[in-house]
């Protein structure tokens, strides 16, 4: 292992006092593998293909719901189940407000959160509704819901024991969004009984199947964990290998040899100029991207006698 950081990043009689990292083909090579790293882990994760409700509504949903419950287990508090008849509730209120172009907890209409639950056929004792739109960061839309008070405590409530979470592609103020609805709830008697009656039936009809992990599913999944953080993805790439050419240039520079080789020290420099570039093109385009804000939480205490 030493030989070969020898080799590479510290010039010597061994390789002509020109380390092999910063020669020109190298160089080329490290550009190319910063454009490939740009491209799988910021540009196809983010651009509208990946973004289109075909493909979001799959992977999103999960991903948040993951995101908060891991949330809870810092909190040391129990995990929410993910519920059907939420999730379709929260698939209602998201298609609903990407059709209509508003985003608040009460439609144009005067219609409340608890009308999709009803209407999904979802009796709760308690139930709470987290919304949130134009974030392109899974990661991101979670870490606002933390830092807004009325949302940590729906995400942090004891009392929720269920979660249902939708997304859906529509537009806001006049240009193309996302927008995300999770449900949380604590199922009421009725509804339990309801779930074990409908789950009984389905299975003893349900025909037997074997689950096989086809590659279409597996490349979702990969993308699914790539598209929860681009941004946060693409910027720890590229700074580790930006602090690894940053590593060989300094070497080289501090290393007292016969002949500094003006060209290697030209490749460092110029792999850093576009790495840094590509770093600061991804910052400003996050940074011009509009976010509003989460509106407020609420939680609703309705008991079923």
């Amino acid at each position: 292992m030493f030989r070969w950081f020898k080799k590479h990043f510290i010039p010597h009689e061994g390789n002509n006092h020109r380390p092999h990292f910063l020669h020109g083909p190298n160089a080329r090579k490290i550009v190319l593998a910063v454009l490939a790293l740009e491209l799988i882990l910021f540009v196809l994760p983010s651009i509208t293909f990946f973004r289109g409700p075909d493909f979001l509504a799959s992977v999103l949903p999960s991903v948040l719901n993951n995101l908060t419950n891991d949330k809870r287990a810092s909190a040391h508090l129990n995990q929410l189940t993910t519920n059907l008849l939420l999730e379709q509730a929260a698939a209602r209120k998201a298609s609903d407000m990407a059709s209509k172009g508003y985003f608040a907890h009460n439609s144009p209409e005067g219609v409340t959160p608890w009308y999709w639950l009803r209407v999904s056929g979802y009796l709760y004792d308690t139930a709470g509704e987290n919304l949130a739109v134009n974030f392109t960061d899974s990661k991101d839309v979670t870490e606002a819901w933390m830092n807004s008070p009325a949302h940590r405590d729906n995400i942090l409530r004891q009392g929720f024991t269920e979660i249902g979470t939708a997304a859906a592609t529509g537009y806001y103020d006049g240009r193309e969004a996302i927008f995300v609805v999770q449900y949380y709830a604590r199922p009421s008697n009725i509804i339990s009984v309801t779930n074990l009656v409908s789950t009984v039936i389905a299975s003893s009809t349900a025909p037997a199947t074997v689950a096989v992990a086809s590659s279409t599913a597996v490349l979702g999944e990969v993308i699914n964990s790539l598209s929860t953080s681009p941004k946060r993805n693409t910027d720890f790439a590229l700074l580790g290998i930006l602090g690894v050419v940053v590593l060989a240039l300094v070497i080289n520079l501090i290393t007292k040899t016969r002949e500094k080789h003006p060209d290697l020290i030209t490749n460092g420099l110029a792999v850093i100029v576009i790495i840094i570039t590509i770093y600061l093109s991804n910052n400003y385009l996050f940074s011009t991207y509009p976010t509003v804000p989460l509106g407020q939480a609420l939680i609703s205490e309705i008991t079923f006698n």
